[in-house]
């Protein structure tokens, strides 16, 4: 597993396991490493609200539930392709995200996680897990992984960007 510190996933998992069940929904994966945790886009013109840690255990289930987490059917990224630059810092929350229900409207302030997908170019002095930011160290292409984490279903969507000097 990646160095990242996975918080809020790694206690969805326990708690499911807890329970008996395994976690529903896009579960972590190998090739991607955790940027930060946020909220959905309230609109398809606001951007999501993101950072290194957002939620707090006792309260996440009482999070999902206001934010109609179980009836997501699809993320959607509205936003660009971000311009990311060598060395330069990123922060996730320039993204648009909103979260679907079944019949397109959108579901405001739903929990994600950003993840980046982890390859040599994202390497190198000066990576600060705890800030929540991108700094890339070579050019290249990449992606932004985003998806829900409440114990529901849920959904994912990817963002392809390029690093450039």
């Amino acid at each position: 597993m990646p160095a990242v510190v996975r918080m809020v996933a790694t206690w969805v998992l326990s708690t499911a396991l807890t329970a008996g069940q395994e976690p529903r929904g896009p579960k972590p994966r190998e090739d991607f490493a955790q940027v930060a945790e946020g909220v959905t886009s309230p609109t398809k013109r606001d951007t999501i609200e993101a950072g290194y840690r957002m939620f707090s255990a006792p309260d996440f289930g009482a999070t999902c539930a206001q934010a109609h987490a179980q009836d997501v059917k699809r993320l959607e990224a509205v936003s660009s392709r971000p311009r990311l630059r060598m060395g330069h810092e990123f922060d996730p929350s320039q993204l648009k995200i909103v979260a679907l229900n079944a019949s397109g409207t959108v579901l405001p302030k739903v929990p994600i996680e950003v993840e980046r997908w982890a390859p040599p170019m994202m390497e190198g002095e000066g990576i600060h897990i705890a800030d929540g930011l991108v700094r890339p160290h070579h050019t290249g292409t990449f992606r932004f992984r985003i998806r829900t984490i409440c114990d529901v279903p849920g959904s994912e969507t990817f963002i392809t960007t390029t690093v450039r000097r």
